[in-house]
């Protein structure tokens, strides 16, 4: 994600410029986002089978099972996890900066 110098904001044609930037940082988060996605949610599904297993063959009362699987895949998949909620929140960002610059270049066409 490219970094922006610092601007005032204060006039329409800075607004827009950061309006732009602001557009290709998205596009190009696009498509991380899309692959952190999938890895994401394949990992999720191999977590889910792994717990699974873990507690068919683990010993004790259901309650017990329970926790043996959850200790045994508690980690599973989270780097993938990682990733992909760092990419929304990024993601959320650079929303809500845009609606702010949106919000700025329309009240500046009204002063």
């Amino acid at each position: 994600m490219g970094m922006h110098p610092k601007m005032t904001l204060s006039t329409p044609v800075e607004v827009q410029t950061r309006l732009e930037g602001i557009d290709t940082d998205l596009a190009e988060l696009q498509n991380r986002m899309e692959d952190a996605a999938y890895r994401h949610f394949i990992a999720k599904r191999e977590k889910e089978k792994a717990k699974a297993t873990a507690f068919l063959t683990a010993k004790g009362s259901i309650a017990a099972r329970n926790a043996i699987a959850d200790v045994e895949t508690a980690t599973d998949g989270m780097e993938a996890e990682a990733q992909w909620e760092s990419l929304r929140a990024k993601g959320r960002v650079l929303e809500t900066r845009a609606m702010i610059g949106s919000a700025l270049l329309k009240s500046q066409g009204r002063s």
